[in-house]
């Protein structure tokens, strides 16, 4: 009954049956019994934001699974501990783990198995840039999932392949791969999916200027998730609305809405999360004129996203820091930052990055840099990056006192 409720999204019902489960499972000396009602507390748990006790009881579970030499279990476990990490920005760790479960699972021929591997592998060198490494893990999860007939697995590689299109700014192809795996949630009936669909496609939206489309949808998915107790994907369309507000120049909402959403982010360990909301406050602090407030949010989202190592975010706190330092009228120090973004964009394939081209340009044109003096100055800032990872131009650019 429990995982009835369990796949309808009501996760307290689910929880309630669950633990009624485990005490049967541990009265009766059932291990194998103990450890799958663990994964299913432990898998609420993660729905419901509690990463650090979900995590408790994933390890828990590993150590049974060993003990029973249950490798398939081991693996499951493993998967699952490597998804808690992944989603606080641990990608190395994440990895490590990852690359285990993936052998145990094409030894064990689990296909379903090494496909959710693939899509995992893939969602960290998304998130670390690597677009290229990411398309062809997800297509791989793609072709195992359509080889077993598995419709979540070929739904999640759509979700994932639109994702990549969409960083690399390719809106529409985004569009077609989110509207094909949303036909399939909805038929199966995944809830979170669906609503994680909706906040991606409201974001196309919003950067088409459709803005009542976008919120349209995200009011939708908001519905969805507070019914399902889904907080990851209440930050994160709490997020979403702040940044149709942002654009609409409703600051003070916005801000409300974003500081709702970090502290949620903050709540889950979201690292990735809480870096991103960070820049949008400090571009509100630039707004409302707080240039110090403003200058550190900035670095301490540069600090999040060079310690989880995610390239296109890293590049996108260089870009709004040089932005900062040239309206404050630093303007070399903020031209340095500048082209070090896009030294830091300039491999991953990022959709900003021609964006940010343009800006550097822009800026280096004002201060009467020809193209030689501009390839030299991106080399300078490559060497500096490679020495203290920006460290001594950030503090050219905001000079003490």
């Amino acid at each position: 009954m429990g995982t009835i409720d369990l796949m309808k999204c009501d996760y307290d019902a689910a929880y309630e049956k669950f633990q009624k489960s485990l005490e049967i499972d541990k009265m009766i000396g059932d291990r194998a019994g103990e450890a799958s009602t663990l994964h299913n507390l432990a898998t609420i748990e993660l729905k419901k934001g509690d990463h650090e006790s979900a995590r408790k009881k994933f390890e828990t579970i590993l150590k049974i699974r060993r003990q029973i030499n249950d490798r398939l279990g081991e693996s499951s476990a493993l998967h699952a501990l490597a998804t808690i990490d992944l989603n606080q920005g641990d990608y190395e760790i994440a990895r490590e783990k990852l690359e285990i479960v993936i052998k145990i699972r094409q030894h064990e021929g689990d296909r379903s198995g090494e496909s959710s591997t693939w899509h995992q592998l893939a969602t960290i060198d998304m998130r670390k840039g690597d677009y290229y490494s990411a398309l062809d893990e997800f297509e791989k999860s793609m072709q195992i999932s359509l080889q077993i007939g598995d419709r979540t697995g070929v739904a999640s590689a759509l979700s994932g392949i639109a994702s990549i299109d969409q960083y690399k700014g390719d809106y529409d192809s985004a569009k077609s791969n989110f509207e094909k795996a949303m036909r399939i949630v909805t038929q199966i009936g995944d809830l979170a999916c669906e609503a994680s669909i909706l906040n991606n496609l409201a974001t196309i939206d919003l950067n088409n200027g459709n803005y009542d489309l976008a919120r349209e949808k995200l009011e939708k998915a908001m519905k969805i998730v507070q019914q399902i107790g889904d907080r990851v994907g209440e930050a994160t369309i709490l997020n979403s609305l702040a940044a149709i507000d942002m654009d609409k120049g409703n600051h003070i909402l916005a801000r409300e809405e974003f500081e709702k959403a970090i502290k949620i982010m903050q709540q889950i360990s979201d690292r990735r999360g809480e870096a991103s909301i960070l820049i949008n406050l400090a571009q509100i602090d630039q707004i409302e004129r707080k240039q110090y407030a403003a200058l550190e949010k900035y670095k301490n989202a540069l600090k999040i996203m060079q310690q989880i190592g995610d390239r296109a975010g890293i590049a996108g706190a260089f870009i709004q820091l040089g932005i900062l330092a040239w309206n404050q009228g630093r303007m070399r120090e903020g031209l340095q930052l500048v082209a070090l973004c896009c030294f830091m964009v300039a491999s991953t394939g990022h959709g900003d990055a021609l964006r940010d081209l343009e800006v550097l340009s822009s800026m280096a044109s004002e201060l009467g840099y020809n193209q030689e003096q501009l390839d030299a100055l991106q080399k300078e800032v490559a060497e500096a990056y490679q020495k203290d990872r920006g460290q001594s131009l950030i503090d050219a650019a905001f000079p003490k006192g």
